[in-house]
């Protein structure tokens, strides 16, 4: 540039130069972009759990939203070093000095600050994420999730005829530890219906849920009895007779769960009058992210469950040591009663989990943002650390000359990014725990904030920057200080 200068180049052919050999680059950025995005377009497609295709990216509006930032990205790269280096004179360029442009780092320094204050945040973020996944995961519902098998058995013919006989021929496995029939599962969608007590007017209706079952369920599930008593094969009246959680009970303004025993209920239709014999503890039949909501049991066999719902799951509980033998014996005797039918089979617990898919995208998401971020950050650190060690060599020369050790010049050059990476944290952390909680916010349970996620966020981030610099610091303080200071 110094030399174009002394042959008369003037400003404008200096910034043409520059907003040229930026273009060349950004548009070189954009193919490599394209590339990769046709590389990576598969994983992102199973992050965001959609199908876009690279049809669907070659798109006009697409395209020329991809050249219009090209361009202009380019201008303001050609643009901000053609305007420094036009207020240097040539004699001081052809010297190598950089007095005027080398000292204006400022900028660099705000925009490294907000990438690794942006990449900190993400990581507080994908780790808390990941621990409120875990959280719902692992929590206590209120019913046995695990080692349950279950059978989808609605396409069977005659089912409702057949249930007793098919509940005794799976139930009998040698792998099986019980079998119960319902019309829907935990973490499936569920009938609702308006309900009332049967002294109330019909306008204090209120929409609960309802999930038919049979005899054995409440067992089978392992739900514990907050008052009262489950189904009974052996009691008559039971076809009249309905199972409420704790959430109903307060729903109708009832004083407690002894106090609900009793009470009739109405539920669907006028015709519909159950005598509440039992009282459930509150279960999570549906994801953490809701309250526990009211929910009525009646039984399959009843007259309204007979109208208004079928034996759509078999589930069988199987030892998890046994899995294998109970999956072989249960699959023979399908294919023996069944031969017409495919076999099919889901584990309680994954098809329940299946609830958290959402929060899983969303964390998958937020780690591949922050590896990106972190890969953009380590990259800015780099270069900086590479402009720094070059505007401060004679420096460091001057001090190895007058007696400092490597490590001493080392730990110089990674001050001043030590206290950029301090001042990083401290914008990352408010903002991180805002974000944060106000996701949180939307799961009526949610695991703490944990002061600890951020403690780990700042060790990664100042771990990821040592080993970015640490191999530019130390050749920085191992040159030769004779090579540093014979340059004028």
């Amino acid at each position: 540039v110094g030399v174009r200068k002394v042959l008369g180049a003037g400003r404008r052919q200096l910034t043409g130069q520059f907003i040229l050999e930026a273009q060349a680059s950004a548009w070189l950025g954009l193919l490599l972009a394209g590339l990769l995005t046709l590389l990576v377009l598969p994983l992102a497609n199973s992050l965001l759990d959609k199908t876009y295709t690279a049809a669907q990216l070659l798109r006009p509006n697409t395209l020329l939203a991809a050249l219009v930032v090209t361009v202009l990205a380019g201008l303001a790269a050609g643009i901000y070093p053609a305007v420094g280096f036009s207020r240097l004179s040539s004699d001081r360029m052809l010297k190598g000095s950089r007095a005027g442009l080398a000292q204006k780092t400022g900028a660099r320094r705000l925009l490294l600050l907000f990438q690794f204050a942006i990449s900190i945040a993400l990581i507080i973020a994908t780790l808390s994420i990941g621990r409120q996944i875990s959280y719902m995961k692992d929590r206590p519902l209120g019913f046995a999730k695990t080692q349950q098998l279950v059978l989808p058995v609605r396409a069977w013919t005659g089912i409702e005829a057949r249930a007793e006989t098919l509940q005794n021929e799976f139930g009998r496995q040698a792998a099986v530890s019980g079998a119960a029939f319902s019309s829907s599962l935990p973490g499936r969608e569920m009938s609702t219906f308006g309900t009332r007590l049967l002294e109330e007017d019909w306008n204090r209706s209120r929409v609960f849920q309802y999930l038919f079952c049979d005899f054995a369920f409440i067992g089978q599930y392992r739900i514990a009895m907050a008052a009262g008593r489950p189904f009974r094969r052996d009691m008559g009246s039971d076809a009249a007779a309905c199972l409420v959680n704790r959430a109903a009970v307060r729903a109708l303004g009832l004083a407690s769960p002894q106090a609900a025993l009793g009470h009739l209920l109405v539920g669907g239709n006028d015709d519909n009058r159950m005598q509440i014999i039992g009282v459930s503890e509150d279960f999570h039949y549906r994801g953490l992210q809701a309250e526990v909501e009211p929910l009525v049991m009646e039984l399959l066999t009843s007259p309204f469950g007979k109208d208004f719902s079928r034996h759509d799951f078999l589930t069988l509980g199987v030892e998890t040591a046994r899995a294998r033998e109970a999956l072989a014996a249960v699959e023979a005797t399908w294919r023996r009663l069944s031969p017409q039918l495919p076999f099919e089979y889901f584990f309680l617990d994954d098809d329940f989990n299946r609830q958290y898919r959402a929060e899983e995208r969303i964390g998958k998401l937020s780690g591949a943002l922050t590896v990106i971020g972190i890969a953009i950050a380590c990259l800015g650190l780099l270069g900086m650390m590479t402009f720094s060690a070059q505007r401060r060599r004679k420096e460091m020369a001057i001090r190895k000359v007058v007696g400092a050790s490597v490590p001493q010049i080392a730990a110089r050059l990674n001050r001043e990014f030590f206290w950029l990476l301090l001042a990083a944290n401290l914008l990352a952390w408010p903002l991180a725990y805002f974000a944060v909680d106000n996701w949180l916010q939307g799961f009526a349970n949610r695991a703490a904030i944990n002061p600890l996620l951020f403690a780990a966020a700042a060790l990664a981030a100042l771990l990821l920057a040592l080993l970015t610099i640490s191999l530019q610091t130390l050749k920085a303080a191992r040159a030769n200080p004779v090579e540093s200071l014979r340059h004028e």
